[in-house]
């Protein structure tokens, strides 16, 4: 199973090698993980619609966005998963576990491709004796999640099936806190210019091949915001600088 990365928030005390200890908002990708307290981090930057701004990202007229993220793990040649579509070797500790919960707590709005939610949905369902991946159930389960399937003519819990465009579905979330998750849709969402922070897990592992975590017909500028350990996992996170 994948856990999920939700997104930004403000870290907790003992991060290693932090090059920014500054809060931020959102993000999300693979699974499981306490829940903290949270300052989102507000900043315009440019999107399909406007320009980066003072208040946040301006969508239409009346909406705005604090940040869009996209957060997954992936192995140390880029991948999310491996070549027969495995990610076992992402599953994550405790500690980082935790690390996930705030920021799953974090978010407002989670947006899937169809895999991602069928993944996830285990979370929606099922009961967890560890209070770790239990409290992680209790976050995700009333957050608010919209499902992008040409496939799919139906959903389970929280989550509901998107009837628009990327655009005009995040426009009508409002001012909200947005994760992206699954390699698909979050590909699309940087074709689009929609994504304003990255937050990879690298694990120490090559798998050779895969689904990138990256599509390789994306440019996209990056600026270096924090990096910290979880043992040998290394969290670095972006964003598309000002």
């Amino acid at each position: 199973m994948k856990t999920p990365h939700l997104r930004g928030f403000r870290l907790s005390e003992g991060a290693d090698n932090r090059v920014q200890n500054r809060p931020r908002g959102n993000a999300w990708g693979n699974m499981r993980s306490e829940r903290g307290r949270f300052r989102p981090f507000v900043k315009g930057l440019r999107s399909t619609y406007g320009r980066r701004g003072g208040e946040g990202r301006r969508l239409d007229a009346v909406h705005y966005v604090f940040v869009i993220s996209y957060s997954m793990s992936l192995s140390a040649d880029g991948y999310i998963a491996g070549p027969d579509g495995s990610f076992d070797w992402a599953v994550p500790s405790q500690e980082l576990h935790r690390f996930h919960n705030e920021r799953a707590a974090a978010t407002d709005a989670q947006l899937l491709g169809r895999r991602l939610y069928e993944t996830m949905l285990v979370w929606d369902t099922e009961e967890f004796s560890n209070p770790v991946m239990a409290e992680f159930a209790e976050i995700w389960r009333p957050l608010e999640k919209i499902v992008f399937s040409t496939t799919l003519t139906s959903v389970e819990g929280s989550n509901r099936l998107a009837t628009g465009t990327l655009e005009e579905e995040i426009a009508a979330l409002g001012n909200r806190r947005i994760a992206v998750g699954g390699a698909g849709l979050a590909a699309e969402c940087m074709r689009r210019g929609l994504i304003d922070e990255f937050e990879l897990f690298v694990i120490p592992i090559v798998v050779g091949g895969g689904t990138p975590y990256f599509p390789p017909d994306v440019h996209i500028d990056l600026e270096l915001v924090e990096t910290r350990t979880f043992g040998a996992t290394v969290y670095l996170h972006y964003r598309r600088p000002d």
